[in-house]
């Protein structure tokens, strides 16, 4: 019995392995140099600039332009740590302007694979920056000739979402999957649709300019890696579900778009019941006890399983 145990734990860690972010720095953490002015998203490790000039926000900056939380496009907090990455999505009569963020993949992609996608972004919002878009996302790139649109937007990306970005109070969440048409080895995030293909809501700018902030940045062949939900539900209610960060530390975090009474039970691989709690909408569960290892997880609500998967504490 023990020599099958380890061989499951085995085989769970070698898939673990196998299929983790793919993002360097996916959380803009890593830092070379504190950001002291904006067009300086050179100072966050691995990620460049791919199309005019993406900032970089640290809460190492204090007070300055590019701080975190307060800041010259908005007032927010990093989702995970101390920091994000930011760009313009619109500009007066610049219709075409687009500020492009962009990182080498750790490997690139691999042909005929399917690959899970997300990201978390936030509406600037401040005075100067109040027109919002929709067609924020991601584009993939196979080498750096294709870094820069001066006066060109291929109008199209690989996951994007349709629905105008506004909320400039919490993060919103964006997801999505494809299947590798080529060896894809860079990543480029924002907007890549001219002004005729995006839709716009202007909330009362002095001037027609929206601002994107952006934060833990996901690409794997695993769907629980990026917090991606695999829409598995119970009679119909398509409950969707989000596992974050994933690994973990001392907290996890579990959001749903449903408000029902639901059920979170967590168990060790030899199926020990661990952790168990009631909940609707969303709940942070205190890890800190439980030692690092891979974990499996079972949503229930009153008709039964809703979804079950594995997460991993680091």
């Amino acid at each position: 019995m023990n020599k099958l145990i380890f061989l499951i734990i085995l085989l769970l860690i070698c898939r673990i392995c196998n299929a983790q972010n793919l993002v360097p720095n996916p959380s803009f953490e890593d830092t070379i140099n504190c950001p002291s002015s904006a067009n300086q998203l050179t100072y966050c490790a691995h990620w460049n600039k791919y199309r005019e000039t993406p900032d970089y926000f640290n809460s190492c900056a204090g007070v300055a332009q590019t701080g975190v939380p307060d800041n010259f496009a908005g007032y927010q907090n990093a989702h995970t740590g101390n920091a994000y990455g930011g760009g313009l999505s619109i500009f007066n009569g610049m219709n075409n302007l687009r500020e492009i963020l962009g990182c080498r993949l750790n490997n690139p992609l691999i042909i005929g694979q399917k690959y899970f996608v997300s990201f978390f972004v936030n509406f600037g919002g401040k005075i100067n920056y109040r027109t919002a878009i929709n067609k924020i996302g991601v584009l993939f790139y196979t080498d750096s000739s294709y870094y820069n649109y001066p006066n060109f937007l291929p109008n199209f990306s690989h996951i994007y979402t349709d629905s105008v970005i506004t909320d400039s109070t919490s993060w919103t969440f964006i997801q999505g999957s494809f299947i590798a048409d080529s060896a894809y080895a860079y990543l480029g995030l924002g907007c890549f649709f001219d002004i005729n293909n995006v839709d716009t809501i202007n909330l009362n700018g002095n001037i027609s300019a929206g601002y994107y902030f952006y934060d833990d940045v996901c690409v794997s062949t695993d769907s629980l890696t990026c917090f991606v939900s695999t829409g598995i539900s119970d009679l119909g209610q398509n409950t969707e579900f989000i596992f974050f960060p994933n690994p973990f530390h001392d907290k996890l975090n579990i959001q749903t778009e449903k408000y029902i009474l639901l059920d979170i039970t967590l168990y060790d691989i030899t199926s020990r019941k661990l952790l168990q709690q009631k909940f609707t909408n969303s709940v942070t569960l205190n890890t800190e006890k439980l030692a690092k290892g891979v974990y499996i997880y079972e949503v229930r609500d009153k008709n039964g399983l809703c979804k079950k998967g594995k997460v991993v504490k680091e």
